[in-house]
């Protein structure tokens, strides 16, 4: 039998350094200068905001509980599109919060899955951390957390019941959760209720999501590049419940609006993404949404989820 033809290998002799072959020296230049191969996309539909003009219409809004006689609990139209969801996976140090209003925050939690129904267990030991990471991922002077949303996907869901849910349920409707106006006052209602001034005039309010069991197939969470946003492509929405308003963003479809994902997302991975800031460039909020995967049939378990709620503040310049 015929030895291999090994010429263009690096050829091993004991005691001396091994020579690689003119061959191998090219075939790896060849795999060095490869171009970067495209990030995987899905397309899947992403509700908008559908014609709406304020001057006819007045500004949208949306009531959070039953009204009065034939009230309208809200007074405008939603339009499903399809989008392209480009995959993040691989690609994560690619995006971060001070740049496409996105990034991806590694955790450890250390919880059990059914620590997370215990609130004295998540604020004591969950926020601490999530705390932390966000401030040295951010470089921020302060983390402030106020509050925190478990979800739990209802078997029917998208289709609403009628029936008051247990759980918060997905949105599939695309939308930033504040104007940086309605952030501000929260900001300063939130610090004077403790009895404190604000620890700096520069702040963003940041949400942290992750799911509670992964690899998630089921409804994942969607994001917009936000300086892929148009200012045209948002309008300000008044969210109202019994008692308060919140003033967030609809958002209209746009082509040129960029989408991610990260796929089968793992409970120690968690999205950090940007609602609002009060610095003079006003960053606009990354838009976000949940979305039907198309390979949502080989999930193990219906989508659940923890989204902590934070005030990332920075040093005064």
């Amino acid at each position: 039998m015929r030895p291999a033809n090994t010429s263009g290998l690096a050829q091993y002799v004991p005691g001396r350094q091994p020579r690689v072959g003119r061959q191998a020296l090219l075939s790896i230049h060849a795999y060095l200068t490869l171009p970067i191969s495209p990030m995987a996309a899905v397309v899947s539909q992403i509700d908008f905001l559908g014609q709406h003009d304020c001057s006819v219409r007045g500004k949208p809004y949306s009531l959070r509980y039953d009204p009065p006689g034939d009230f309208p609990r809200t007074n405008f139209i939603s339009v499903s599109e399809d989008v392209s969801l480009t995959d993040v996976r691989g690609r994560e140090s690619e995006f971060h919060v001070h740049k496409q209003g996105f990034g991806v925050l590694y955790l450890n939690p250390m919880m059990a899955y059914e620590d997370y129904e215990d609130k004295h267990k998540v604020e004591t030991f969950y926020f601490k951390q999530v705390a932390e990471g966000v401030r040295e991922l951010l470089g921020a002077s302060r983390v402030q957390i106020f509050e925190h949303v478990l979800r739990k996907r209802h078997a029917e869901f998208p289709i609403a019941t009628g029936e008051p849910y247990k759980y918060d349920q997905p949105t599939t409707r695309a939308h930033i959760d504040m104007t940086p106006a309605w952030a501000t006052a929260m900001a300063e209602h939130m610090n004077e209720r403790s009895g404190n001034a604000l620890p700096s005039t520069r702040f963003q309010f940041i949400n942290i999501w992750k799911p509670l069991r992964g690899p998630i197939k089921d409804w994942p969470l969607a994001l917009c590049d936000a300086s892929s946003l148009d200012q045209s492509d948002i309008e300000a929405m008044d969210v109202v419940h019994s008692a308060t308003v919140i003033e967030t963003y609809l958002v209209r479809p746009n082509k040129h609006q960029r989408w991610y994902y990260l796929s089968d997302q793992t409970e120690d991975e968690a999205w950090v993404f940007l609602q609002a800031d009060s610095g003079v460039d006003k960053h606009l909020g990354a838009p976000h949404s949940s979305f039907r995967h198309p390979d949502h049939e080989q999930s193990l378990f219906p989508r659940e989820s923890i989204e902590v709620r934070a005030i990332a503040f920075y040093h005064d310049t």
